[in-house]
């Protein structure tokens, strides 16, 4: 062996040692932060990293079933909500390519029967990429009770025809989980094929994605996780009833973590659909939405970096799943845990259990060399749990004593309010009520939400002039601190005109 060649491959030798090295570094610390996450009760589920199509990081945390003690495994099976759009969208391009469909044809050609507004002028592009006009979902208590019950996609799209439309098809953007209810009731429609069926002919099985299909409720799969959702009070519950025909199309597939990166992998083929059609997925129409894909940018010091990504959420199961495309970089998050959650102006609040699109930035953050910030307990779930097993007024000491514990434990304002509202409108105890919102006006004196909160209650309780004199203070409240409570504006408006 000549000099030469013997420096050469020492420094191939080395070059390979620091991207190991480095590799390793990383997935250290990715793994040190979902230990934390587990640890304080805060995550459960199975992650994978890969980078340029090789598992950098892989680990399974907590239980698929609760039970039973079984623990998640990195073969576990998770549904994994609305990221099942994109194969959705896979499908019908696919079709598309076979002649069976035009994206730019209305939706009226397809299922004649249909008898919604804009059935003449609604096109699949417009459904894929949430610009048709159709709604978001059927809502409120009508969602919660339709969706235990068994569906056919012909009684599903009689009820999406009764809605109006919320602009003209193509003037604007709403994301429509009805749309992709559609999608899959027209793929049905044109090959006389169930949608369970097609999706494992055309896309898992060319795909070799074995361990991912449409589910079915009774049928009978293995290692697939129970979904759980985190109670206020009393902790681990099993997920409110799902039939899974109800979220066909737009959120019914369930998956493993290796079997997403396969799926990463295969959209950059071209092996079963053309490269002219994946660019349609990965184009942003409108809202940085293609089809079945957001594509939104993060700002990680100083660069761009550009994702392709969708998140998902059904009873009992959250999901995050990721491409960076500049690096090769995939990330996927599947968990079978989701928070008990409150809404509260416009937005919904997970107490204690962190969405794991939180999880997802803090994993980026560090595959591109920035420190994050490692999670802590939350104090209000510590102290929701002691209500019903001592007293509020424990609680509230316990509160006051944890609270100097700022290396272990983190308060949040919304999640405070949150569990106020939440005991006197979920489980009707009221004089806990008050008091964690009187503690929460305490902690928090300078917020609009603290005594408009506290007033909303005495309101319903039918103290007006108690309630009035907090809704006072709550103006007053917002013009002293205007800056900070910026985000409250328009009820202040509505508030101050009442």
């Amino acid at each position: 062996m000549t000099k030469s060649t013997f420096k050469m491959i020492s420094f191939i030798f080395l070059l390979f040692y620091c991207f190991d090295s480095s590799a390793q570094s990383t997935a250290d610390k990715i793994d040190r932060l979902l230990q934390t996450y587990y640890n304080t009760g805060r995550f459960i589920g199975t992650v994978a990293v890969s980078q340029k199509g090789k598992i950098i990081y892989e680990k399974a945390f907590g239980y698929a079933d609760q039970e039973w003690k079984i623990p998640n495994t990195i073969d576990t099976k998770y549904k994994i909500g609305s990221i099942s759009k994109q194969f959705t969208s896979f499908l019908i391009l696919k079709l598309a390519e076979q002649g069976y469909v035009d994206l730019n044809t209305p939706i009226k050609k397809y299922i004649p029967e249909y008898k919604g507004e804009g059935a003449d002028r609604i096109t699949l592009h417009q459904l894929m990429s949430h610009t048709s006009g159709l709604k978001s979902g059927f809502g409120g208590e009508t969602e919660s009770v339709i969706e235990k019950l068994p569906h056919t996609s012909e009684d599903l799209a009689e009820r999406i025809g009764k809605f109006k439309l919320s602009y003209e098809p193509g003037q604007g953007w709403d994301y429509s989980n009805l749309g992709y209810m559609l999608l899959a009731y027209i793929a049905e429609k044109v090959t006389n094929k169930p949608f369970e069926e097609l999706m494992r002919e055309e896309v898992f099985h060319p795909l070799k994605l074995y361990d991912t299909k449409q589910y079915v409720n009774r049928d009978i799969e293995e290692k697939l996780a129970k979904g759980y959702e985190y109670d206020l009070l009393y902790g681990f519950k099993n997920t409110t009833h799902l039939d899974n025909s109800y979220v066909k199309g737009r959120g019914g597939i369930i998956s493993t973590v290796r079997d997403m990166l396969k799926w990463d992998s295969a959209l950059y083929s071209n092996n079963v659909i053309t490269k002219e059609s994946l660019n349609k997925m990965f184009t942003p129409y409108s809202h940085n939405y293609g089809y079945g894909f957001e594509l939104p940018v993060k700002i990680i010091k100083q660069d761009t970096i550009k994702l392709i990504y969708h998140s998902g959420r059904v009873n009992g199961f959250q999901s995050v799943f990721g491409h960076i495309p500049q690096d090769s970089i995939c990330i996927v998050i599947l968990e079978n845990l989701w928070a008990s959650r409150y809404r509260y102006y416009s937005k919904t609040i997970d107490v204690g259990v962190v969405d794991n699109e939180d999880i997802f930035d803090d994993i980026l953050f560090l595959l591109y060399g920035e420190e994050v910030e490692m999670p802590k307990k939350s104090l209000v779930l510590e102290i929701a749990a002691l209500i019903p097993t001592k007293s509020i007024q424990y609680a509230v000491k316990q509160y006051n004593i944890l609270k100097q514990k700022t290396d272990e434990y983190y308060t949040d304002v919304l999640e405070l309010n949150a569990l106020g509202l939440s005991l006197y409108d979920d489980y009707k105890l009221t004089y806990e009520s008050l008091e964690i919102l009187k503690l929460n006006i305490k902690e928090n004196p300078d917020m609009f939400l603290t005594y408009n909160s506290y007033a909303q209650v005495l309101e319903k309780l039918g103290k007006t002039e108690s309630a009035k004199t907090y809704y006072d203070k709550a103006i007053k409240i917002y013009e002293a601190y205007p800056q900070k409570n910026l985000k409250y504006k328009k009820y202040y408006d509505k508030l101050k005109n009442k």
